[in-house]
């Protein structure tokens, strides 16, 4: 039989492709929220980027090939939006699309005013994948953030996002090097094909799942929450408006939970506690989530009342029970922030009381800590 030899070029479009439409199928359309949408729009750049380097080559169009391997650069900043996204902050969407367009206008440019002797073209080229790169680390950051991130299901898309900011300062480095030494290239292979059908392989098993994850279904949208939230609050301080607190409420000791109970069981755990939540606290309050576990509660009620729902949110989740012959005992830790201490920005109350949260955490779990 003879070896067929398939060309890498030819393998990222058609994997691109694939993922593409599973993420949007089984992923955005599944359970359509704005991180799913991000994380479907990388695959997307991907695919373009894909075709676009493919047709660079086939026409020999020099600065369509580069301008298009510029362009993929940005999805590793689409799948730190979607992260951030998922997690219920602020997730500088733009950032993505500016990536993208920066990283293909400089690699096109480079491509067209310099040769691929001249050593500057390697070393500007390095510059703008470092560049890229940087979106790798913070998708590291925010993956370590999540409450999976004691198993397994992280690790493929941890280890290729951290090792491509590894690969571009390798990269600039031997790039510096060449304009002293001369070409050296020959030492390091061209790794940048097979690289990015890893990141495309890595980023589906990881993403994928958690994308379709029941247990991050926002009670109302993390989005929802976050304009509702923000527009309540500014128009609370400009009515100088000061009974207004920010509630973060998670199960304790979520990732043992998972993996003791198993993830349909940990999910219904999970979808009690919202119910509780909206049963503890009036119709009037925004409720949304705080990564798989947890959720945020923006009310204006006086700190008795808001002492009352708690206590009342805290005897109900103590009574959550599983359908099973399993007796496992739930607790809950409430962190508590106003913006009499706080101020008025969302950001700066989630922060505090996710803070609070932890230290009713620290004290024993299964209480609540009010933020001074």
């Amino acid at each position: 039989m003879t070896p067929v030899s398939v060309d890498a070029s030819l393998v990222l479009p058609v994997l691109a492709a694939l993922s593409c439409m599973l993420m949007i199928g089984l992923g955005f359309l599944y359970r359509p929220s704005l991180p799913n949408l991000l994380w479907s729009v990388m695959f997307l750049v991907v695919l373009l980027s894909s075709i676009g380097q493919l047709i660079g080559q086939a026409t020999g169009v020099t600065w369509l090939e580069h301008a298009s391997e510029g362009f993929t650069l940005g999805a590793a900043a689409f799948a730190w939006s979607g992260l951030r996204a998922a997690r219920g902050v602020r997730p500088f969407a733009w950032t993505g699309p500016i990536v993208c367009l920066v990283s293909a206008v400089a690699l096109g440019i480079i491509a067209e005013q310099t040769s691929v002797e001249d050593p500057i073209h390697a070393l500007a080229d390095g510059l703008v994948y470092l560049f890229g790169a940087i979106w790798g680390a913070a998708t590291v950051y925010e993956l370590r953030r999540r409450p999976e991130r004691g198993g397994g299901l992280l690790i493929p898309l941890v280890v290729i996002s951290g090792i491509l900011p590894v690969l571009a300062v390798a990269g600039l480095v031997v790039a510096s090097l060449e304009t002293v030494l001369g070409p050296i290239e020959d030492l390091i292979p061209d790794l940048t094909a097979i690289g990015e059908i890893v990141y495309v392989v890595c980023a589906m098993v990881t993403l994928l799942p958690l994308a379709r994850d029941p247990s991050a279904r926002p009670a109302g949208g993390s989005s929802h929450f976050r304009n509702s939230a923000e527009d309540r609050l500014a128009r609370a301080e400009a009515a100088g408006e000061r009974s207004w607190s920010v509630l973060a409420i998670s199960l304790d000791d979520a990732d043992v939970l998972r993996e003791a109970i198993g993830e349909d069981p940990f999910r219904h755990v999970v979808e009690r506690l919202a119910a509780d939540i909206t049963a503890a606290f009036p119709a009037d309050a925004d409720i949304g989530t705080d990564g798989s576990s947890g959720f945020l509660v923006l009310l204006s009620r006086s700190d008795a009342a808001v002492r009352e729902h708690v206590r009342d949110l805290l005897a109900r989740a103590t009574t959550i029970s599983l359908e099973s012959t399993l007796t496992v005992e739930f607790a809950v830790s409430v962190g508590w922030a106003d913006v009499r201490t706080t101020g008025y920005a969302l950001d700066d109350l989630t922060a505090v009381a996710r803070r609070a949260r932890a230290e009713a955490r620290a004290s024993g779990g299964n209480r609540w800590h009010h933020a001074d």
